[in-house]
Order: structure tokens, then C-alpha cells, then sequence
């Protein structure tokens, strides 16, 4: 909106210079009407004339030009879209605070993805083993998150996080269910 403001404001300030042109021009061509010795003054008329439609060309151009090029060259995209790329290497290479830090700038900078929230959900939940984290990560997603289909899908990753985390619990590394028989023995 502002370019076509600055355009307009540019076309009247060459009108206001092409508007005398445009006057002398008219009196040159109307003082020699049947006149056949008014062919000087004709083409001075004319070359006021096509000076006037240069000045003021530049500004007509844009006008037309800007509504139409954008129909092809948008300037404005339709709807950003959140940069997962650097959250997701940091969560591959291990850097899991750091992950969550930039998941959490993404959900901050777009409060209406659930996509943020379930990644952190599932840093803290199994690569942190942090289930307390988690469940404040998810009541935080709930809380923000106003879209119902985005709440939905935050329930249902914080649903199969549950769920995944007993059948975890069940297959214990060797060595540890071995000590866990021993100490409800050794209670008797």
C-alpha cells in the first residue's frame, strides 16, 4: 500500500510539471489550425507534447504495472511457516536442551502449531527421561493452543507418550530385574 501511495504522490508532482506542457502544447496546436505556415509551431507543440507524456510515463507505468506484476510475483507469501530444520539437528546430534530451547522459540513465534509441543513432550519424555517435563510441556501446549484439531492432536501424542511409557518400564535392562527380584526377597 505504501508503494502505490509513494507513486501517487510521485505522478502528482510530474502532473503539476506536465500539465503547462500539456497547456502550451494545446495553444501551439489550436493557434495553427489551417494555417500553413504554422508547421514550426506544430512541432514545438508536439515536442511539448511528448515531453509532457515522458515526465509523467515513469508514474503511469508503475501504477499499471504493480497490481498487474504482482499477480505473477507476489511479494507477500501466503502464511510463514515455522523453521523445524535447526530444532531437528540439535535433537539429532544429541543437543537435547538446546532442541527444546529452539522447539520453544517456534511455538513462541507460532502459538497456533502443536507440532513444537509434541517434540518437546517427547525430548523430555524419552530422551530425558524427564515424564515430569513433559507433563508440564503438555498442559503448557494445552493452555496456549486455542485450535481445537491442533489440541486434539497434543492429546493424542501426549496419549501415545503414556501409553509407551509403561511397555517401556516392563522390558528392564538385564542386570536391574535381577536386583528387583532380590530386594522383594531379601523384605520377606
Amino acid at each position: 500500500m505504501d508503494d502505490r501511495r509513494e507513486i501517487l504522490i510521485a505522478l502528482g508532482w510530474r502532473i503539476l510539471f506536465a500539465i503547462p506542457l500539456g497547456v502550451i502544447a494545446w495553444l501551439l496546436f489550436a493557434t495553427t489550425i489551417g494555417d500553413s505556415d504554422g508547421a514550426l509551431k506544430r512541432l514545438l507543440g508536439l515536442a511539448c507534447a511528448i515531453v509532457a507524456a515522458i515526465i509523467i510515463a515513469a508514474p503511469l507505468a508503475a501504477l499499471a504495472a504493480q497490481p498487474t506484476g504482482s499477480l505473477f510475483f507476489p511479494r507477500h507469501a501466503g502464511r510463514n511457516e515455522p523453521a523445524y530444520s535447526i530444532a531437528e539437528a540439535k535433537r539429532k546430534r544429541g543437543r537435547y536442551e538446546e532442541a527444546i530451547d529452539a522447539y520453544q522459540t517456534i511455538a513462541e513465534q507460532f502459538p497456533a502449531e502443536a507440532l513444537p509441543y509434541i517434540a518437546m513432550m517427547e525430548i523430555a519424555a524419552v530422551n530425558l527421561h524427564d515424564r515430569g517435563r513433559a507433563e508440564a510441556i503438555a498442559r503448557r501446549g494445552l493452555a496456549i493452543l486455542r485450535d481445537e484439531s491442533s489440541r486434539e492432536e497434543l492429546l493424542r501424542a501426549h496419549r501415545a507418550l503414556k501409553a509407551k511409557a509403561p511397555a517401556e518400564a516392563a522390558v528392564e535392562p538385564e542386570g536391574q530385574a535381577g536386583s528387583a527380584e532380590m530386594d522383594t526377597e531379601t523384605e520377606d
